[in-house]
């Protein structure tokens, strides 16, 4: 017989019998979320909703906040029950049959095995308004995201296009009548019989060329610089207002 699994939170120690060892993986993944759940709690940030935003509301002032997470979204709300605490646990501990009755978001709810006295097993299936509600979230995001990617394409990469079409080609258009002028240059200068007037013109035409060039990169170097700063900002409010879209759903 292997060793049995157990389980100790706050003293309080499940073990699993061999008949429900089937069970182990579940054990063990309730006892991560449990501490999961416990840090969450404990952190400063919770209390003051740091990181978290708010979801619903309703008139009563109850309010909903929820944060993204790498499990999916997380929500929490506080609020006043009229009614002792030892109702409230039990309801929550022993009332999964009845979650169907007071959230509309769940069609059927159960127990599929108890193998502890504080581990239950259960399975609960959504209804269609849940799905609904999260079909139309994936709808929203999906055009928050259409309209970022409209946004990179019109602003971001117009921009890079109209700078490789114009600086870009300007400076290589630059950088061949200067290689060609220095040739020249060379090849007149490096004759047997060189003439001088025409070194003296091949001269002057590379040295036009060469402040030319100097000209364009300083104009290319601006305007890369330029352009930078402007797609760092476009991007930025890009990105924003995706944030902004996706933390309305």
């Amino acid at each position: 017989m292997g060793e049995k699994t157990s389980l100790t939170l706050h003293d309080v120690t499940d073990e699993l019998d061999e008949d429900n060892e089937k069970y182990a993986n579940a054990l063990q993944s309730a006892g991560e979320v449990f501490a999961e759940v416990e840090a969450l709690f404990n952190d400063e940030n919770y209390e003051r909703r740091v990181g978290w935003f708010k979801d619903e509301s309703n008139d009563e002032g109850d309010v909903v906040y929820a944060k993204d997470t790498r499990h999916g979204r997380m929500v929490t709300i506080s609020t006043e029950l009229p009614m002792p605490p030892d109702f409230v646990i039990q309801e929550t501990w022993n009332g999964m049959e009845t979650l169907p009755q007071w959230n509309q978001n769940i069609n059927f709810a159960s127990v599929i095995a108890s193998p502890t006295p504080n581990f239950d097993v259960v399975t609960m299936k959504n209804s269609s308004s849940s799905f609904t509600k999260s079909g139309e979230q994936f709808e929203k995001l999906h055009g928050a995201c259409g309209v970022l990617q409209e946004h990179i394409n019109s602003k971001i990469l117009a921009k890079l296009m109209s700078f490789k079409d114009i600086e870009c080609k300007d400076c290589d258009q630059q950088m061949t009548q200067l290689k060609k002028a220095q040739k020249d240059y060379a090849n007149k200068k490096n004759k047997k019989n060189p003439d001088p007037v025409l070194v003296e013109a091949a001269e002057t035409s590379l040295k036009k060329l060469l402040e030319e060039s100097k000209a364009t990169l300083t104009k290319f170097n601006k305007t890369g610089c330029e352009l930078l700063t402007q797609l760092s900002a476009d991007m930025k409010a890009g990105f924003d207002s995706y944030c902004d879209a996706a933390a309305s759903v």
